[in-house]
């Protein structure tokens, strides 16, 4: 691929790449400028889903690339193989079905993206989400 102003993009972009033959065919390639709206749109088993695994990093392709503001998040072409890990990405995915840990309660689902805060800076902020949407009380 050639440098992202010869492309016709800008440095800033979201750009995805997927290639693989299967277990899900993708041939995928696109570009989205900051502030842009894309959406993916296709038939069930069309891997709309495993795009934004890729972007997320929750899924590997055989082949393609994904870079956003100018940073690589994952490569893999040319014999180079990079990815970086989804709490790197600063991206989040909210999943069509229920995707919760059952092995963990209500307050540590909530609470696993704040594994980097203080655990009573975490807790205050689980407690206040509660009481915010309504379910004060089911922490446990």
């Amino acid at each position: 691929m050639g440098s992202l102003a010869s492309a016709g993009g800008h440095v800033d972009d979201l750009i995805v790449t997927a290639q693989q033959a299967g277990p899900i065919p993708l041939n995928a390639s696109f570009r989205c400028a900051p502030g842009e709206l894309l959406a993916l749109v296709g038939p069930s088993g069309s891997g709309k889903t495993t795009l934004l695994r890729t972007i997320a990093g929750l899924y590997q392709p055989q082949q393609g690339r994904v870079s956003c503001a100018g940073r690589e998040w994952f490569l893999a072409q040319s014999g180079q193989r990079h990815s970086l890990p989804p709490q790197a990405r600063q991206i989040g995915m909210v999943f069509q079905d229920v995707a919760l840990f059952p092995h963990l309660n209500v307050a540590a689902n909530i609470a696993f993206g704040l594994y980097r805060w203080s655990r009573a800076k975490a807790k205050a902020r689980v407690d206040a989400l509660l009481v915010m949407i309504g379910l004060e009380g089911f922490a446990e």
